[in-house]
C-alpha cells in the first residue's frame, strides 16, 4: 500500500507523521500525569504508540486542528483591531504558514492544547511583535456568556467593551452635534 494512503487518518484526529497503533490495555506503563496540577493521582497508567513510542495525551486538554486556529485568529483579530490594530490577511497567512510548519502539530496523540496555543501566541508574535503576549491571550480567551446572553459583543473581554461603547459613544455625540448645527443653518 501506498506510504501516504497508510499514513491517512479520519479528519477528527489530525495529520502526524505516524500512523499510531495504541498498545493494548495490559501493556500500558505506569507515568506521573501529564498535567502539573493533578495531585490526587500520583502515576497514571498511560498507553503508548508502537511504532513510534509517544505516550498517548490522555488528559483533558486534547488538541485541535489548524482550522480551529484559523478560526482563534479571525476572533483574536477582531478583539485587538481597536487597540492594536488589524492583522492583515497577508499577516495571518505567514501566521497560519508558521504554524502549519510545526511537525505533529494536529497530532493530537502526543500534542495538547495549551502547548499548540503558546505556540499559536509565538506564531503571532513573530510577524506582530508590537502586540504584547498578554494582550493576545486576553483576546484569545474572551469572557464567557452569562446565563441567556447572546450578543457577541457581550463575551468579549471587558476592556475591547469599552472600546465597542466609546466608539458608539463618540458616533452618537458626533450625531447629535451635526443635527444641532442643521437647524442653525436653516435659520439664517
Amino acid at each position: 500500500m501506498d506510504e501516504s494512503l497508510q499514513n491517512r487518518k479520519r479528519p477528527s484526529e489530525g495529520r502526524s507523521s505516524c500512523a499510531h497503533e495504541d498498545c493494548g490495555h495490559r501493556e500500558r506503563i505506569f507515568c506521573p500525569p501529564q498535567d502539573k496540577r493533578i495531585t490526587r493521582v500520583p502515576v497514571q497508567k498511560i498507553p503508548y504508540c508502537l511504532k513510534c513510542g509517544v505516550l498517548k495525551n490522555v488528559s483533558s486538554d486534547k488538541a485541535r486542528l489548524v482550522g480551529w486556529y484559523t478560526n482563534l485568529l479571525r476572533l483574536v483579530n477582531y478583539n485587538i483591531a481597536l487597540s492594536f490594530g488589524k492583522i492583515s490577511q497577508a499577516q495571518q497567512r505567514l501566521i497560519i504558514g508558521e504554524i502549519e510548519k510545526v511537525q505533529d502539530f494536529e497530532d493530537r496523540y502526543q500534542m495538547t492544547r495549551s502547548s499548540q496555543l503558546d505556540m499559536f501566541f509565538v506564531a503571532i508574535h513573530k510577524v506582530r511583535p508590537d502586540i504584547p503576549f498578554w494582550a493576545l491571550e486576553r483576546a484569545a480567551t474572551p469572557e464567557p456568556a452569562k446565563k441567556g446572553q447572546k450578543d457577541l459583543v457581550k463575551t468579549l473581554p471587558a476592556w475591547v467593551q469599552y472600546l465597542e461603547w466609546l466608539k458608539k459613544k463618540r458616533a452618537r455625540d458626533a450625531a447629535a452635534a451635526a443635527a444641532a448645527a442643521a437647524p442653525a443653518r436653516k435659520k439664517r
